[in-house]
């Protein structure tokens, strides 16, 4: 098995945050107020395959969290 390939990174990529329902509440704990807001509104729960969309001060899209 070849290793990944190392590249720069792109500042316009939106980072994934990988999350399991083991994790969700020591994780949620550890986020802003509005994060955790938004991921009770949202009813995310980290089951495998969802995600939740995070936005960020100015309104676009910051980051998404992915239950594993």
């Amino acid at each position: 098995m070849s290793p990944l390939p190392v590249v720069e990174a792109d500042p316009k990529a939106i980072p994934l945050t990988l999350v399991t329902q083991n994790d969700l509440e020591a994780w949620r704990n550890a986020q802003s107020d509005a994060v955790q807001a938004w991921l009770g509104a949202t009813g995310f729960k980290a089951d495998s395959g969802e995600f939740c969309l995070i936005s960020g001060a100015d309104g676009a899209l910051d980051r998404v969290i992915v239950g594993l």
